[in-house]
């Protein structure tokens, strides 16, 4: 049996999963650049690892909702906050308080864990390997909620990304074009991040989509560009992992730096 064989009984859900939530983080990723919204879905990972640590220390509350639906509802209030907030003056001050207390709260919760300290490791460094079956099912969802609407509605959605004001000035339905952005990127960021950890739900939402933008110059062209290379990042850092025994995360952290210079090379010649 070749690797490649034994790779793929062994962690086909992780692949699949990867790849499902690549392609999602990829999309997002071009409307993320667009917007200048970089550090925001870098704050929204921390502030969903903070979500999941607090469901870990509160789990033997009866009712609490799970760590997934806990995770997706602060992030969803967190960025829509955080587009109002930090739409300000001092807006990389506000965003980087709000990832380093995310990120401190999140720290901190772990020493008070035991059991869930590895869960909470794999969450902020993406060191995890074994993905259950509902986590597919979620970024099927995801995958869905995020692929269908951009490339349906895209030319409105590109309209807003370029220009929210001129959009809304030019009669574009932006205000639950904004919300479908909201709940796009807040259902990516919760579920990648309780699925494949912070640190490579973040690589995977911005690196393709600078990649693809130094490849192609047409914002249709970026965003299957930069769909495909997030679906790549996702599926080649898992193999990658598996081959050379590395952390999950790292590794598709790595491979989708890497798509950069290559992106970068290539346009040269």
């Amino acid at each position: 049996m070749s690797q490649v064989e034994e790779l793929w009984i062994l962690f086909r859900e992780p692949l699949l999963t990867s790849a499902l939530l690549g392609t999602a983080l990829g999309l997002l990723g071009v409307h993320l650049l667009a917007r200048r919204l970089v550090f925001v879905s870098s704050a929204l990972t921390q502030v969903a690892t903070m979500a999941v640590a607090l469901s870990f220390l509160a789990g033997v509350v009866p009712g609490l909702p799970g760590p997934r639906w806990l995770a997706l509802a602060a992030t969803l209030i967190a960025f829509r906050l955080l587009l109002v907030w930090a739409g300000g003056g001092a807006r990389e001050g506000k965003l980087a308080w709000v990832q380093l207390m995310a990120g401190a709260v999140a720290i901190a919760i772990g020493t008070r864990l035991a059991r869930e300290r590895h869960d909470l490791d794999a969450l902020l460094f993406g060191t995890g390997v074994l993905v259950a079956p509902e986590d597919l099912v979620w970024g099927a969802v995801v995958a869905v909620v995020v692929i269908l609407p951009t490339w349906w509605f895209s030319p409105a959605v590109l309209a807003m990304s370029a220009d929210p004001r001129g959009a809304t000035l030019r009669g574009l339905p932006s205000g639950w074009l904004e919300w479908l952005f909201v709940v796009q990127v807040a259902l990516a960021v919760a579920v990648g991040t309780r699925v494949l950890g912070a640190m490579p739900v973040l690589a995977l939402g911005v690196l393709p989509a600078i990649a693809a933008g130094r490849l192609v110059r047409g914002p249709v062209a970026a965003l299957v560009i930069a769909a495909a290379l997030g679906a790549v990042g996702g599926v080649a850092g898992y193999a990658v992992a598996y081959v050379l025994d590395l952390p999950v995360g790292a590794s598709q952290t790595l491979l989708a730096g890497l798509l950069v210079p290559l992106a970068s090379a290539v346009r040269r010649n």
